[in-house]
């Protein structure tokens, strides 16, 4: 598994987030599933060293949401933003009083299952501000071009991080190969200097959420460059932040 730490989906008795469990183990990232409140606080105190997200339905009731945000999100290591309400967006008054527990990360219907991996592993790296700048990847469907010695191949950015990118396209570079990135930042473009890290042969892509195509590392990122990546990973991230 990617992730060292697990994510605890706490369920309705509907059931409304098992499927959502299930995609998150098929993408690599541990769950716990818990069917009641009290079972979560339980595993919340016999898992603490490994829990480190805490999934809830954006539909629960006041006193379950208190319950779950002053009892198990303390014994989590990223506390109160480790949770993440999925589900139907709920009213303003709602959604106010989520950021006032401090509640930041959320995901409303519809949604893709890149885009539930995305804010998972934000709220497992919840504890860590430093490593999620660095490693989290942001779901994105951005046309870029790839640029290589004369060539250029038309791309889409499937995520994009502060450390590099990956490109879903035919006929992809060789890995550690070197190529330059335009990507399109309003009100310009930047070129970015990258290494090819690793590539996906048509049908053996690893993960079902991406297509064919490759993912790269950027080279000295810094400055203006920098800026403007970081400006765009903003405008990514803002629909799963309350």
């Amino acid at each position: 598994m990617e992730y060292e730490r697990f994510a605890l989906v706490y369920d309705s008795e509907s059931g409304q987030l098992g499927r959502a469990a299930l995609s998150l183990l098929e993408s690599g990232i541990n769950v716990l599933y818990a069917a009641d409140a009290d079972e979560a606080l339980l595993l919340a105190r016999q898992e603490r060293e490994r829990l480190g997200a805490l999934l809830v339905p954006a539909s629960l009731e006041t006193s379950t949401l208190d319950f779950l945000v002053e009892r198990v999100c303390p014994l989590m290591s990223g506390g109160v933003e480790t949770l993440v309400p999925i589900g139907l967006e709920p009213g303003p008054e709602v959604a106010a009083s989520l950021r006032r527990a401090g509640v930041r990360w959320c995901l409303w219907e519809p949604y893709e299952e890149h885009e539930l991996r995305f804010v998972t592993a934000a709220a497992l790296m919840a504890g860590d501000p430093g490593e999620r700048r660095k490693r989290m990847r942001v779901p994105a469907q951005l046309f870029a071009g790839v640029l290589q010695g004369g060539d250029r191949k038309r791309a889409v950015v499937c995520d994009l991080s502060a450390g590099g990118a990956y490109l879903g396209l035919e006929s992809p570079m060789e890995a550690d190969s070197l190529v330059d990135l335009e990507l399109q930042v309003p009100p310009g473009s930047v070129f970015l200097r990258a290494r090819v890290a690793h590539t996906q042969a048509p049908g053996r892509t690893p993960r079902p959420d991406l297509p064919d195509g490759m993912g790269i590392e950027f080279l000295e990122l810094e400055g203006d460059d920098y800026t403007a990546v970081a400006r765009l990973l903003e405008d990514l991230t803002a629909p799963f932040r309350l």
